[in-house]
This record gives C-alpha cells, sequence and structure tokens, in this order.
C-alpha cells in the first residue's frame, strides 16, 4: 500500500540495509501473485461459468416441476441439474484451492522478511554498525508493516475474480446499440422485405428473402418446422437486426427508426402468453398505460373476456397468479388479444393463437382476433392451415427461402409444398376440412 511505501523510504533515512530487508521479500511475493493471476484467472473463468449452468438449470427444473414430478425423475434423479451441482462444487474447490495455495505462499515469503531482518541486524550489531535501539525499531516497525501487505495479498484473489465478472460486462457493453429516429410518420404500413439474410451463431436462418406484406391485408407464414417463420416476425419487429438486406415499413427502414418507436406501431399475440401476478385491469392496460378504465373494458369485451370476467370472485380486481396461474390456455389468450386491441396499432402480429386450444375456446378466439385484425396489416404465423384458408396471401417458407405464394386456391392448384404439408396435417388430424 502507498502507506507501506511512505514507511519504507523514511526507514531508508535511518540505515537503508534494515529498510532492504524488511522489503526484499516484496518482490518474491508479487512475483508469486503474478504468476498465480493466469491460473486464478483460469478457475475464475471455469467458475463462473459453472455457476451460470446451474443457474439456467435450476431455472428449467423450476419452470418443468411438474413434467419432473409427473416423471418421478427429481432430486438427484434429475442428472442434469445433479450434474451441473456437482460441476460446480468442483470448480469452487479448484478455484478456493489455488487461491490459498497463492495467497499463503505469497504471504509466508513476504513474513519471511522479518527473519531477514533479525539475523541482519544481529549481525550489523555484532559488527557494531547498528545500534540496539535501531535495530529493537527496525524490528517493531517490520512486525506491524506487514499486515497492510498481507491484507492485499488476501484479497487479491477475490479482486482477479471479480475481474472475470467485469469482463463478461464489458463484453455486453461492447454489443451494439439498437437507435434510430424517433420522430418518424410511416406514409403507409406496407411491409417490404427485400433481399433479407440472416443467422444464429454462423447458421442462416433467412436466406436471400424478399416479400412484400401489403397495408391493410391479411399475410400468413406457414412452412415446417425450423423454416424461418417465427425468425421472420421476429425481424420484422427488429427485436434483431438483419445481416444483410432490409425491411422497411412505408418505405422507411427500420433500421433507422427507434425500436421503441416502432414498436408504438405494432401489437403482438404470442402462442406463450406471459401475464403478470396482477389484476386483470392492469394486465390488459399493458397494451396502453394511458387508457381509462372505459377503454380497457371495451378492448375486453371485444376480446370476449367480459364473461370471463363477470365469473371471478373479484372481477376486474382478481389477482390471476403468477404468469395466468389462475386462467385457462384460452382465457390468457383473450386476455392477450384484448391488449392488443387496446394498443389499436396498425400492424399486428400473431403466432398462431388456436394452435393448442380445445374447440369452445378457439371459437371465442377466433372472434377475438377477427376484431382485432379488421381493417390492419395482419402478418400471421399458422400451424392449423385450415385457419388461413381466407388469407389475402400465403408465404411458404422452406430452409429460410420463399417456396411459394399465392393465395390458398392458388397454392392449391400448384400441388406445390403447401398442398403437401396440408394433405400431412389432414391424414393426421383425420378431419375433412
Amino acid at each position: 500500500s502507498i502507506s507501506s511505501l511512505i514507511t519504507c523510504c523514511l526507514l531508508a533515512f535511518y540505515d537503508w540495509r534494515m529498510a532492504g530487508a524488511i522489503f526484499c521479500t516484496l518482490p518474491i511475493s508479487i512475483i508469486i501473485v503474478v504468476i498465480g493471476k493466469r491460473l486464478e484467472q483460469k478457475f475464475g473463468e471455469k467458475h463462473v461459468q459453472a455457476k451460470l449452468i446451474v443457474s439456467d438449470e435450476v431455472q428449467e427444473y423450476l419452470d418443468g416441476i411438474k413434467i419432473i414430478k409427473g416423471y418421478g425423475i427429481s432430486g438427484k434423479k434429475f442428472q442434469r441439474l445433479d450434474k451441473a451441482l456437482k460441476k460446480m462444487m468442483w470448480a469452487s474447490i479448484k478455484f478456493e484451492g489455488i487461491g490459498g495455495i497463492i495467497v499463503t505462499l505469497s504471504t509466508m515469503t513476504l513474513q519471511v522478511g522479518l527473519g531477514i531482518v533479525v539475523l541482519l541486524g544481529v549481525s550489523l550489531m555484532v559488527s557494531g554498525s547498528l545500534n540496539p535501539i535501531t535495530f529493537i525499531a527496525f524490528v517493531i516497525i517490520s512486525s506491524r508493516i506487514y499486515s497492510p501487505l498481507i491484507s492485499i495479498l488476501t484479497l487479491l484473489p477475490e479482486l482477479f475474480y471479480m475481474l472475470v465478472s467485469i469482463d463478461r460486462m464489458r463484453s455486453l457493453q461492447s454489443e451494439s446499440i439498437m437507435e434510430g429516429k424517433e420522430d418518424v410518420t410511416f406514409a403507409n404500413h406496407t411491409i417490404n422485405i427485400d433481399h433479407v439474410n440472416f443467422s444464429y451463431n454462423q447458421i442462416n436462418v433467412i436466406n436471400n428473402l424478399s416479400c412484400t406484406i401489403p397495408e391493410g391485408k391479411m399475410t400468413a407464414l406457414v412452412g415446417p418446422s425450423g423454416s424461418g417463420k417465427s425468425t421472420l416476425l421476429q425481424l420484422i419487429a427488429r427485436f434483431w437486426d438483419v445481416n444483410s438486406g432490409r425491411i422497411t415499413i412505408g418505405n422507411l427502414d427500420i433500421k433507422q427508426i427507434d425500436p421503441e418507436t416502432l414498436m408504438h406501431s405494432m401489437a403482438f399475440v404470442f402462442q406463450q402468453v406471459v401475464l403478470f401476478d396482477d389484476t386483470i385491469m392492469n394486465n390488459i392496460r399493458i397494451g396502453r398505460h394511458n387508457a381509462s378504465d372505459e377503454e380497457v373494458k371495451l378492448a375486453a369485451k371485444i376480446a370476449r373476456c367480459d364473461e370471463l370476467i363477470a365469473r371471478l370472485p373479484d372481477g376486474w380486481n382478481t389477482l390471476i397468479g403468477e404468469n395466468g396461474s389462475k386462467l385457462s390456455g384460452g382465457e390468457r389468450q383473450r386476455i392477450s388479444i384484448a391488449r392488443a386491441l387496446l394498443k389499436n396499432a396498425p400492424i399486428i402480429l400473431l403466432d398462431e393463437a388456436t394452435a393448442s386450444l380445445d374447440p369452445e375456446n378457439e371459437i371465442y378466439i377466433q372472434e377475438a382476433i377477427a376484431s382485432l385484425v379488421k381493417d390492419r396489416t395482419v402478418i400471421v404465423i399458422a400451424h392449423r392451415l385450415k385457419t388461413i384458408i381466407g388469407a389475402d396471401n400465403i408465404i411458404v417458407l422452406d430452409k429460410g427461402s420463399i417456396a411459394e405464394q399465392g393465395n390458398y386456391q392458388d397454392l392449391m392448384n400448384n400441388n406445390g409444398l403447401f398442398t403437401k404439408l396440408y394433405s400431412f396435417q389432414k391424414q393426421a388430424l383425420s378431419v375433412n376440412y
């Protein structure tokens, strides 16, 4: 520390030989710490990574607890979590062990200086070049001066470990921030996708894709799993930026628009609805925070939520539990649609909201969606192909590219991928559409 350095300089005025004896082991201690730093960082990174894996596994364990209990694989039988915990345990032991060894070696080496001070002092007194008073003073000072240095050496492993976490924070800070103009006006809400390419971790998902999604029409995205439907929807919403090409709304490149400004023009209804442990009123009001109670109730009525709310014990003030656990899947979907209705955005993005609903709820949802999409630019991901028979345009994706597009009748006449998917689904469900 600075105080120890100042003390060393002052002691040198009395006797440079004894001052040198006190601090002669300090460079060796520092060398030990510097050499050990690489080892500590290596094991520190492994420890941090092991903790992150455990965190992910614990979250997955809690999210899937019903399945885990149902199949009798809880506790140690859940091998992935058990393996992750054991890996973190060994990573902790190695990291703490290496740190302990380095601290012990450096502090022991440093304190050898006290013995050197005594031996040198006795030797100098015998030769008559050092008086006893000065010798005793140096012994007392040396026994005290090592305390702050030992504290620093003890804390250095923690500092090196913190540097690992700081490096992770810096890597996040180095990510480019999505920015753009806030004051924009769309001439129209036609969406043009122009030679767009996008990849996840070097794996191409969207390949040179171009198409137009006209204003005020319904466009459906269909295709096999992994064909890029959800990715394309999220690129339009600018959850990610395209690698190349561009997406425009009313001839404005969305890369040049502030994400929050862009979100004002879009409403979403996803298959997996996220609700909060709050009242129904507040969950719907997320669509537009400054909406009045009357506006919220009107949106709920159009979304066919009024019957649901009427039979709840506290009506609009009923707490619906974590992620809407007190409601059924269809009821959660209706609240999600009410949010979108309340937002009243000109562009609607739908990730098939009826894919896993019972017939009764599906009727309610379809009626609510019909009210939502009226006179708006709509993009819908369709899993049940029968639900998009009336779409103005159907884009069939395959491996990130457009395989074919057109209306329902045109695609059926083409006898291409859409016809094949339709036949497979019809056969699987054994239903005459």
